[in-house]
């Protein structure tokens, strides 16, 4: 993952899915945080809520990133 790549993505919503911790139940639900995308590091990425949320990379699985809503869509509400 390039620092160039996750810049274009700074200020947008996302959604971050943890690591599954246990592997004996692959059936569990998985823990998400949910905010905007404020700043990374080598080790971790910022997430803006009520507060600021450190995650680590190590403990990440999957980033989920939600486009911007478009010019119409702020407008009329729409999404």
């Amino acid at each position: 993952m390039t620092s160039e790549l996750l810049e274009e993505y700074l200020d947008h919503f996302v959604i971050v899915y943890y690591q599954q911790t246990n592997t004996s139940n692959p059936l569990t639900s998985h823990h998400t945080e949910e905010g905007v995308f404020y700043d990374f590091d080598s080790a971790g990425i910022l997430l803006r809520q009520n507060n600021l949320c450190y995650i680590p990379f190590h403990s990440i699985q999957k980033i989920e990133i939600k486009a911007r809503p478009t010019l119409w869509q702020r407008l009329t509400g729409v999404s």
